[in-house]
């Protein structure tokens, strides 16, 4: 049809949070940012800053002490750094919870990205080979991940979101803010998680034009299919599902 324009309508970004207005999660951050004593950096793959559901965009919202750095020029990020301790579950990585100097733990590096990226990243950088490793313990029963949008690989016991990950972190490392923090992180975690599956179940008639790939690493049957017998019917649900990873 020439001579017709079609507008595309501007989504109305909100100022804090910096998500669409329609999927804000602002009521699920704290008031103001939390402190802490122990510091949080964030080496981000590039990819994974394109990623738009990863978790590592709301450490910044909750916590005044973190930085997110990209994977690129990471080295002068960690040239300055000391008592710190890269979180990831390496062959040479001890549980965070026994880990014998963790009182002394300043920072804590967080590499947010795949676990395949995570690996090549740890593997070529010689300044994240020095670092004590340290991971996070498997909880004795069974749990479901807060973030519910992307499922965790099976292989790696106790994986869980960037953003999860750093609550765990600093409960067990910051004994005067890390119960408070991690609170706010996972609450953090949760009301996002919640929100962008609303949002989605409730534009399933846009979304069920395009086909699922179901061959996709990550892939979780049925998750964005609205509940029909309430939370217990949902959870029921989940716990159902066949990992895809």
């Amino acid at each position: 049809m020439e001579g017709v324009v079609r507008r595309r309508t501007m989504r109305v970004i909100c100022s804090r949070c910096t998500r669409p207005e329609i999927a804000c999660v602002c009521h699920g951050l704290p008031e103001v940012p939390l402190s802490t004593n122990v510091s949080i950096l964030v080496i981000q793959t590039a990819a994974e800053a394109k990623c738009k559901i990863g978790t590592a965009w709301l450490l910044p919202h909750v916590l005044t002490n973190c930085t997110i750095h990209p994977a690129r020029g990471h080295s002068i990020a960690l040239a300055t750094l000391t008592n710190c301790v890269l979180l990831f579950p390496g062959v040479n990585s001890v549980p965070i919870t026994t880990y014998e100097k963790k009182q002394d733990v300043k920072t804590v590096v967080i590499i947010d990205g795949t676990w395949q990226s995570a690996l090549r990243m740890l593997t070529s950088s010689s300044l994240l080979g020095t670092l004590p490793q340290v991971y996070i313990p498997p909880s004795p029963t069974p749990t479901t991940p807060l973030f519910r949008i992307r499922r965790p690989p099976t292989d790696v016991p106790g994986a869980v979101s960037t953003a999860e990950a750093c609550a765990f972190a600093l409960e067990t490392l910051d004994s005067a803010h890390g119960e408070e923090c991690g609170r706010a992180l996972r609450h953090a975690v949760h009301t996002f998680s919640e929100v962008q599956l609303n949002f989605i179940r409730s534009h399933r008639n846009i979304t069920t034009q395009v086909p699922h790939r179901t061959e996709r690493r990550g892939y979780v049957a049925g998750l964005y299919e609205a509940p029909t017998g309430g939370k217990e019917e949902e959870h029921k649900q989940m716990d159902t599902r066949t990992p895809a990873r």
